[in-house]
Formats: C-alpha cells, sequence, structure tokens
C-alpha cells in the first residue's frame, strides 16, 4: 500500500502551494456581504482616484522562496557591524522634571 502520494513528495517550492486563502467562492460571499460584486468595484469604491493607478505596476518577475532567502541573504551580508557607543558614558545633565514625571516615571510605560 501507498502511504505518501506522489504530490506529498512533490519538492514544489511556492508560497502559494501552502498559503491557505479563500476560494473564488468565500471571495464572492465577502464581497457580498459588505455590498460589493466584485475586488475591482471594492477598490474603486475605497481607495481615492487621485491616487489610483490605472497603469499596470512595473513589477519584477516572482521568486521561488529559496530565490527570495537568497536575495534577503545578499543583501543583509552588505550590512557593516559596528560599533556601538549608546550607552558608553555618563553625562550629568538636568532632565526637566516634566520628562521625568511624563515619561521616566510614567508606569505606563
Amino acid at each position: 500500500t501507498r502511504i505518501l502520494s506522489g504530490d506529498a513528495l512533490d519538492m514544489a517550492d511556492t508560497f502559494s502551494r501552502r498559503h491557505v486563502g479563500p476560494n473564488d467562492e468565500d471571495t464572492q460571499l465577502m464581497l457580498q456581504s459588505i455590498g460589493f460584486d466584485s475586488l475591482d468595484s471594492l477598490v474603486s469604491a475605497t481607495v481615492p482616484s487621485n491616487i489610483l493607478s490605472s497603469k499596470p505596476l512595473s513589477l519584477q518577475p516572482a521568486m521561488s522562496e529559496s530565490e527570495a532567502l537568497t536575495a534577503i541573504e545578499k543583501m543583509a551580508n552588505k550590512n557593516k557591524v559596528m560599533k556601538s557607543y549608546i550607552g558608553m558614558g555618563y553625562y550629568d545633565t538636568i532632565v526637566p522634571n516634566v520628562i521625568l514625571r511624563n515619561v521616566l516615571e510614567n508606569p505606563g510605560w
């Protein structure tokens, strides 16, 4: 007997394969419940016309998850580790009472 189907062993590297979002029927039910018949009509009613663009977006092609992680790692590797001097000394300063009372001594913080 087969325990796993061939689909379970597929190494498809896509976020959409694992994403559980609404199907078309669910989307239509949600739109109807708020009084719209399509996503376009919802966007037209909620996004101001002066910021709504009719031109298609100029986007790069989609990446797989592993490609995106590699790209992020390349960007992160450009970061430089610098020495932090925060908290490296005490300066005798006068903190105004309003700051002490409202910021430093406020239990809400």
